[in-house]
């Protein structure tokens, strides 16, 4: 399958942009409020760990927050999040947090329940109940202030996995169910959508089938289950140095931007998609997902161009438009 266009050149753009610097979030700020702000959970492997040369901070004027790996205790998003069996290492979710930061004012808050090494089918790590979901939840629930526990603004569940079951030989078919249930319980438990990246081409210790099985598989989950959405390609970042890993400091931030798309594609540009915010945007007396023009809660409008009584067109040419107006 291609790679989307628009992606591609995207990505260029941001390898090579640079973001203003205002303010390195290291000066004394006062305790993270939690519910003013977006919430990130990151799930997956090595990849969404961070394996990268160096360290990466967040810079804006306002702070990023993590809840690392090797804390109960959020603090500035600054590497390391995630602690790995490397140690230490660089991550992009600093040069994400920039970019919330610059592009919403807002302050982006990371909960890091990555591991290196783990599969979602073979090992199961990710789909076995109990499991490292499991400990992410309870982990996330337990550093949330009572006033928001029932209802957290969880924006998205960004999950960059796939390496160890193309490694595995784990089949599409296996893999994309595990997918649709890993997004099943990310709705049920963050009212959030699964947003998953997709392998990259580069990745040199899977052959060609293995990989594209994999590689299928996250696409097509993406297209065809309601909460799951396109994540970053991660072949548009070039070869990995060890052949597994994102570790230049400009493909971190090549992934980060590519993140940062996949985020606002998936909702509605940060905002309340039309198809979960409880209104009838369209005027056609259906609201949200009862809504036919709604392919998903997370479509960003209640219309479809499919459906000729649901697309913003007078297509009979009598004056009127779309069902609830239209008597045709």
């Amino acid at each position: 399958m291609p790679l989307p266009e628009t992606r591609a050149a995207s990505a260029v753009v941001a390898l090579g942009a640079v973001l203003p610097v205002f303010l390195l979030g290291t000066d004394c700020s006062p305790r993270p409020e939690i519910g003013k702000g977006d919430i990130f959970v990151i799930l997956g492997q090595s990849n969404a760990v961070g394996v990268g040369d160096n360290l990466q901070s967040y810079y804006g004027v306002r702070h990023a927050w993590a809840l690392p790996s090797n804390s109960d205790e959020w603090r500035k998003a600054h590497d390391p999040i995630h602690v790995g069996f490397l140690g230490p290492r660089g991550s992009t979710w600093p040069r994400l947090a920039s970019r919330i930061i610059f592009r919403r004012d807002r302050s982006p808050y990371f909960v890091a329940g990555a591991r290196g090494g783990s599969g979602l089918v073979s090992p199961p790590n990710w789909s076995a109940v109990p499991g490292l979901y499991d400990v992410a939840l309870d982990r996330f629930r337990e550093a949330l202030p009572p006033s928001i526990l029932d209802d957290p603004p969880v924006r998205a569940v960004l999950f960059h996995q796939g390496e160890q079951d193309a490694l595995n030989g784990v089949s599409y078919e296996d893999y994309k169910a595990a997918l649709f249930d890993l997004a099943d319980r990310t709705v049920q438990d963050y009212d959030a959508p699964l947003i998953v990246a997709v392998l990259s081409d580069f990745f040199t210790r899977a052959t060609a089938e293995e990989k594209a099985a994999i590689q299928l598989a996250q696409r097509d989950a993406a297209a065809e289950h309601p909460d799951i959405c396109a994540g970053p390609e991660g072949t548009l970042l070039g070869p990995l140095a060890d052949g597994v890993h994102f570790t230049t400091d400009l493909q971190l931030d090549g992934l980060a931007e590519l993140w940062w798309q996949a985020i606002v594609d998936c909702t509605d540009g940060f905002g309340e998609p039309a198809c979960r915010d409880g209104v009838d945007d369209d005027g056609d007396g259906l609201t949200d997902t009862d809504d036919p023009g709604c392919a998903t809660q997370w479509d960003a409008s209640e219309r479809s161009l499919e459906l000729p009584c649901d697309d913003g067109v007078d297509n009979d040419g009598d004056g009127v438009v779309d069902f609830g107006a239209d008597l045709g």
